[in-house]
């Protein structure tokens, strides 16, 4: 007979497992952000995993440029930044994309398993009381 506390706990490490892997994926394999300045350094623009981008504005002195060429000074760095993101992640050797699809697949496949296994013990104890 299955013992169904362990059938749940399995389970649950499943799901925990599937997790971290959805977190490193998301973390983009430990890859540190990555800043680039524009406007002479009056703005700096940081890209971090998974492909976010924070904008400062650290000197006012940028807005006289006007809006035209703000935004494009700006939308520079956010091209730059994102592509060397994009560039240290695909280098993090910790990331290996490819094997994320397997692995989840086998995870899925466990958890199946398991909760195929908590739902058999549940009808069996419902049957055993009678109901």
């Amino acid at each position: 007979m299955t013992d169904p506390l362990r059938s749940l706990a399995d389970l649950t490490s499943l799901v925990d497992r599937a997790a971290a892997v959805a977190d490193r994926v998301n973390a983009g394999g430990g890859v540190p952000p990555v800043p680039i300045l524009a406007c002479e350094g009056a703005v700096r623009v940081t890209a971090v995993p998974p492909g976010y981008v924070r904008i400062e504005f650290l000197d006012a002195r940028c807005f006289q440029l006007g809006p035209e060429a703000l935004g494009t000074a700006v939308t520079r760095a956010c091209s730059e930044a994102l592509v060397r993101l994009r560039q240290s992640i695909d280098a993090a050797a910790a990331l290996d994309t490819s094997a994320v699809p397997g692995e989840f697949a086998a995870i899925s496949e466990r958890a199946r398993d398991s909760f195929a296994s908590v739902l058999d013990t549940v009808k069996r104890l419902q049957r055993s009381d009678g109901r």
